[in-house]
């Protein structure tokens, strides 16, 4: 299922190159399967009809001091059939090689999906 992406940046200092490396792994984020519903939404009705994805790509610093880029996934979608767009499904990524984790995972999955046709 597609959803919409809403996009936040919040850079320190950002290169060029660290755009691109973000916008990759932004791309990766965005075609990810949709998220495990949070315990308080399970059971309920969600309607991803009119969802989205929220992506928040922040640079922090971190425990050593060094600057690092953060992900916060964000999957909304409306809940009982209220009017609303609810937070159902959350996920953040801490550091680069987390991301690249996942980029191996979905390469498997296509590789995956192609070899069984």
């Amino acid at each position: 299922m597609d959803l919409d992406i809403v996009l936040n940046l919040y850079l320190k200092n950002g290169s060029a190159k660290e755009i691109l490396e973000i916008a990759k792994n932004i791309e990766i984020l965005a075609n990810q399967p949709i998220l495990e519903v949070s315990e308080g939404f399970k059971g309920k009705k969600i309607d991803y009809s009119d969802a989205c994805r929220s992506i928040l790509a922040a640079t922090i610093c971190n425990e050593k001091n060094e600057e690092a880029t953060r992900y916060y996934i964000f999957d909304k979608a409306r809940v009982n059939g209220t009017n609303n767009l609810t937070v159902v499904g959350n996920k953040h990524y801490n550091n680069q090689e987390e991301i690249d984790k996942l980029m191996e995972e979905s390469l498997l999955r296509v590789h995956s999906d192609l070899s069984d046709k």
